[in-house]
């Protein structure tokens, strides 16, 4: 129980410079997610979006609550013309 006071009262929310950097660090030419935005436009999308993803990532920390769509997952398996087929 220590431990996780500690925890919750410690942790800050990620600041908009560690925003900024893990939306630089994401891989180009990736399929986009469930949400269908690619990161290209996560990484074009300027002050604005970076302030937008900033301010909904610290009111999920604040609230502790991942959204459900965030849970999905798809994957899908693409043929690249190779010699084992799917």
């Amino acid at each position: 129980m220590k431990d996780e006071y500690y925890l919750h009262h410690t942790c800050q929310p990620p600041d908009i410079l560690d925003i900024e950097m893990a939306v630089q660090s994401m891989n180009k030419n990736k399929s986009p997610g469930i949400e269908t935005i690619p990161t290209e436009l996560y990484k074009k999308g300027g002050g604005l979006l970076l302030n937008k993803t900033h301010s909904l990532i610290k009111g999920i920390w604040m609230e502790e609550k991942m959204p459900t769509d965030w849970k999905k997952n798809i994957t899908v398996p693409v043929y690249k013309n190779r010699r084992d087929k799917l």
